[in-house]
């Protein structure tokens, strides 16, 4: 099969043949590690000569693949992530490709960590100009960031401040989910260092926003303050007063203020409106 695909004459018969190679993935699974040398490299080779109508196909392969094999894919990650960037300017091939890198980042775990400058880069390109139909592409983008989780870490300053810029002048789904990342985060990664940037952004979304937003952005705040702890005291007056500016109650929020305040233990988790 792998010889069908490697020839560029046979490439009438590469979908039919990779489509075979795929069904003996999904049933040995594991069982399958010894072809990866040949199949992933196959693949890729396959995906620099054949039309741009297929390309989505083969990522959608590589996709599966990934996810089936899981750690095994390791040793061919550079090689993923090189056909990834060449491609990736492709804006209908996106939303695919980011599949595929969230796929990664779970399969290798903290190893992911190395690929995140790259990932980063190509992320922050499409935040900043994003011309996808209801900037689905972006929206893609911040369910992943939550995905990478601890892996961000380090790399927080690149890519915080976009976010926390789209959640406050962006409109829409992707205002809203932007709103929802910022709270994932704060319980995988320390945001504490611009904590004041982001506390701030969050309240002047309190001062002209429905419902939906007041709600999604206070369960923000609430996680930042889990987060912080006594760091987050500070915080309590001015968040206050934009609170009865705008007559927003939240009683998850003034259960954890209450606790704050009296030097009490706060909940290692706190149940909020589902979002």
């Amino acid at each position: 099969l792998m010889k069908i695909v490697k020839d560029p004459s046979l490439s009438i018969h590469h979908t039919a043949a990779i489509q075979a190679i795929m069904q003996i993935f999904t049933s040995l699974k594991l069982r399958c590690v010894n072809f990866l040398k040949d199949v992933i490299p196959g693949i890729i080779q396959a995906m620099r000569t054949c039309s741009v109508s297929l390309l989505e196909f083969y990522f959608k392969q590589l996709d599966e693949i990934t996810k089936i094999m899981k750690q095994h894919i390791r040793p061919y990650v550079s090689d993923i992530f090189e056909i990834m960037q060449q491609m990736f300017s492709n804006t209908s091939l996106q939303e695919i490709i980011i599949s595929v890198i969230e796929s990664v980042s779970t399969a290798i775990e903290g190893d992911f960590k190395q690929y995140l400058p790259i990932t980063l880069t190509l992320f922050l390109n499409v935040l900043e100009s994003d011309v996808s139909t209801g900037k689905v592409v972006s929206i893609r983008i911040m369910k992943s960031l939550v995905v990478f989780g601890s892996n961000l870490e380090e790399f927080a300053h690149l890519i915080i401040p976009t976010v926390v810029r789209i959640a406050e002048y962006d409109t829409g789904t992707l205002k809203q989910v932007s709103i929802v990342t910022i709270g994932k985060l704060a319980r995988s990664i320390s945001l504490s260092e611009m904590s004041s940037r982001i506390i701030h952004a969050l309240l002047r979304i309190l001062n002209n926003s429905d419902a939906e937003i007041v709600k999604s952005t206070m369960n923000a705040v609430c996680f930042l303050l889990l987060q912080m702890d006594t760091e987050f005291v500070v915080y309590v007056s001015v968040i206050n007063k934009v609170l009865v500016k705008n007559n927003v109650q939240h009683s998850v929020y003034d259960h954890l203020v209450t606790k704050l305040l009296n030097n009490e233990p706060l909940p290692r988790n706190i149940v909020v409106d589902k979002e």
